[in-house]
């Protein structure tokens, strides 16, 4: 999962805890002492974490932990947000995961990665693993991965009340925006779902 947050300062009124941007060295400085925190917190609980980055919208950051069994996955997404706003708390900030908190800015997204794993010949290997075809990387896919891609975007308008359960979730689907608001699936396209 992704987890995006932003870190609010209660003693300025709740507003974000910077005006910096996408990736900025700078939020890292800034803020070095929470998200080591945070970060330490997570992995004391046995989850790694994949990556973590300043993001978009002012003071906004992302952890990224690494993947899980499908029920797993999600009891550590809660224990993951859990300790980031515990440690949010403890050093007298708020994380907001609130999905659109201004109109003016980017809003916080839980994107969820997925893999399918192959039975019987396939051995457990991720069928989604790309193809090198001529020194490129390629998708390949098996016809039980077309099939699934496939049945994921044909339910597509009946997992969003699930993903996007209400109306503040809503405002944040909107074009260009990197929120998924298009049935559509791609290689490094971040308007796919």
């Amino acid at each position: 999962f992704e987890s995006e947050f932003v870190l609010l300062d209660p003693k300025r009124g709740n507003a974000p805890v910077d005006s910096l941007w996408y990736c900025s060295a700078r939020a890292f400085d800034q803020h070095a002492g929470v998200l080591d925190a945070m970060c330490a917190a997570i992995e004391g609980m046995g989850i790694a974490i994949e990556q973590f980055h300043p993001e978009c919208a002012h003071g906004q950051y992302e952890i990224v932990t690494t993947h899980f069994p499908a029920l797993e996955a999600v009891d550590k997404l809660l224990l993951t947000r859990a300790a980031i706003a515990g440690v949010a708390h403890a050093h007298g900030l708020l994380a907001a995961f609130v999905p659109k908190r201004t109109d003016g800015q980017p809003g916080n997204g839980s994107h969820c990665h997925f893999s399918l794993a192959g039975l019987g010949d396939d051995g457990g290997k991720n069928l989604f693993l790309e193809t090198v075809v001529d020194g490129v990387d390629t998708p390949q896919f098996n016809p039980h991965v077309e099939g699934f891609l496939a049945g994921v975007l044909r339910a597509m308008s009946g997992i969003v009340p699930f993903t996007a359960s209400s109306p503040n979730s809503f405002r944040r689907l909107i074009p260009s925006h990197w929120s998924g608001c298009f049935t559509c699936w791609g290689v490094d396209n971040r308007e796919a779902p």
